[in-house]
């Protein structure tokens, strides 16, 4: 299938209603600020010059997306997988996105801006993480924040704990683990298949409440 261009997806999807078209707004008001106060999970999107994308999750104690000022927001930095596949991506472009989720709503709040990383002293102490001052801040300027209804979730379910696989269904991860790291990756490089069991005990360790 052809890629669309925005007039022939309009022209085949109709215009947005209202409520869709007017509901951004260019700062964070005391509903967003709400709302951010009070989740402990959001989802951040980048992409680097070349259009290839990242989307990190990012979790903390509910209100860890400290509010700055009404136009700018931050996230404290915290030692990952070195990977930094974001902070790479905004070296190149700095725009970013979020999507804040709310345990139990099923609507999210989106924010889209422009983001920079930052080791300022002031802005590391108020992004600090259960008392863990973060070696860098991730700083966003809001361009436009709204709601987003919650249709994909209601549809999936994703707070009904009903629905979910159970133990025994879920795949283990230490063993999915292994088995990609047996494969070439994007590099060709690949590992003696590790075993599956000694990469599980790694995770293991790796969540202990030290690491979070």
């Amino acid at each position: 299938m052809a890629t669309e261009t925005r007039a022939s997806l309009r022209a085949r999807l109709g215009e947005p209603g209202d409520a869709a078209r007017l509901k951004a707004i260019t700062e964070l008001d005391e509903h967003s600020q709400r709302f951010l106060a009070l989740s402990p999970f959001a989802v951040v999107a980048t992409a680097g010059a070349d259009g290839s994308c990242d989307a990190s999750p990012r979790g903390g104690p509910p209100g860890f997306i400290r509010v700055l000022t009404p136009t700018r927001i931050a996230i404290g930095e915290l030692p990952g997988n070195r990977l930094f596949d974001g902070a790479q991506n905004l070296a190149e472009n700095p725009s970013a996105a979020l999507l804040v989720m709310v345990p139990g709503m099923n609507e999210t709040l989106r924010i889209e801006g422009r983001a920079v990383l930052v080791t300022d002293e002031e802005v590391r102490r108020a992004t600090a993480l259960d008392g863990k001052l973060p070696w860098g801040a991730l700083v966003i300027d809001v361009v436009q924040a709204f709601v987003h209804c919650g249709k994909a979730f209601k549809r999936g379910r994703l707070w009904e704990s009903d629905s979910w696989p159970s133990t025994e269904e879920r795949p283990r991860m230490g063993a999915v683990l292994a088995a990609h790291m047996a494969m070439p990756g994007p590099d060709g490089a690949a590992a003696d298949a590790p075993d599956p069991q000694t990469v599980q005990g790694d995770l293991d360790e790796w969540y202990q409440p030290r690491h979070r």
